[in-house]
């Protein structure tokens, strides 16, 4: 596994991997070179039993979201329960009353 993770740092420090673009060297992080692709992941990884949101909750995502959601809500209520999961709001019911921030289609949809 090191190795790979060396190998994939020594591509994108020269360029090489198309897919991806380096963001910062120390620690590494990197972005999907067409957004589309990172949104779909990110979707993706929301489905998954164990993902946890570092920031915001999705009731406060900027619009920078949005197309996350998108490909999210296509992918049925398997996200649904994901997302909820992931904001740590598991239940039937949550009130949202006063508590809608960022971009409000977003947090809407």
């Amino acid at each position: 596994a090191r190795e790979a993770l060396a190998e994939v740092r020594r591509r994108v420090a020269c360029d090489s991997l198309p897919l991806l673009s380096l963001l910062q060297a120390e620690p590494l992080r990197l972005q999907s070179s067409h957004l589309s692709f990172q949104d779909y992941f990110a979707a993706l990884a929301l489905c998954e039993e164990g993902t946890q949101l570092s920031g915001a909750p999705p009731w406060q995502w900027s619009a920078w979201w949005a197309n996350a959601v998108r490909l999210g809500s296509e992918m049925g209520e398997k996200f649904g329960r994901g997302l909820k999961r992931a904001a740590g709001t598991m239940g039937d019911k949550f009130d949202l009353n006063h508590k809608l921030g960022g971009d409000r289609p977003t947090a809407l949809r």
